[in-house]
């Protein structure tokens, strides 16, 4: 079920590349909703078009080549995903679900091209969008690939912590063990254990001394 979004609820409105208010565009955008763990599109599908996260969030998942279940990306409030909607070869690259109730604008690809060609100011928040993208998967690559789990997984909380969309303690406390294990590409068993003595050693350090 789909009906015309009011692109005001979106927290991130202003960057929102398709915010498309009192636009010609506004009706060729629809909402949809998803239950949790509903699943929005599977890697290998053919392409529709661009999703804007406008309240929950989504995790973007793939298969690592041993076959194990990877998450590529968290998408909050106000962002976008499905952007490889707009290469040549339209094929989902990944798998995308909802992490709880969500609400999310859709638009085709053929539309999303056209609004961003639309308005200079659209094209260039655009650009700086993908340029924001990469330039955050080259930084998790570096920050979470290689190295000693302890410092991955502090880099990896660092990285979803400083989300610009979401404040910190709302950020990560929402996401679960199994999802930083994922997402950093380890065991949850390490995760926990990992976390247990990263929280132990600062009550250790925040404990009066005698």
């Amino acid at each position: 079920m789909s009906r015309n979004p009011n692109c005001t609820r979106c927290k991130r409105t202003k960057e929102c590349t398709i915010s498309c208010d009192n636009t010609p565009y506004i009706s060729r955008v629809k909402e949809f909703e998803f239950r949790k763990g509903g699943i929005v599109y599977s890697c290998g599908l053919p392409t529709e078009g661009v999703f804007v996260v406008r309240s929950g969030s989504v995790r973007l998942t793939f298969s690592d080549p041993f076959g194990n279940a990877r998450i590529a990306r968290f998408v909050w409030a106000g962002e976008v995903f499905g952007l490889d909607s707009i290469l040549t070869e339209r094929t989902r690259l990944f798998t995308a679900v909802s992490r709880e109730f969500s609400e999310l604008c859709f638009m085709t690809s053929t539309a999303f091209e056209e609004l961003v060609r639309s308005d200079k100011n659209r094209l260039w928040r655009f650009a700086l969008l993908l340029d924001g993208l990469a330039h955050h998967s080259d930084l998790q690559k570096v920050e979470i690939s290689g190295g000693r789990v302890r410092e991955r997984l502090r880099n990896a909380i660092a990285r979803l912590v400083s989300s610009p969309t979401d404040p910190a303690h709302k950020a990560i406390g929402s996401i679960r063990q199994w999802e930083l294990a994922q997402y950093i590409g380890v065991a949850e068993e390490t995760v926990s254990r990992e976390l247990r003595r990263f929280h132990r050693t600062h009550l250790e350090a925040d404990s009066p001394t005698r």
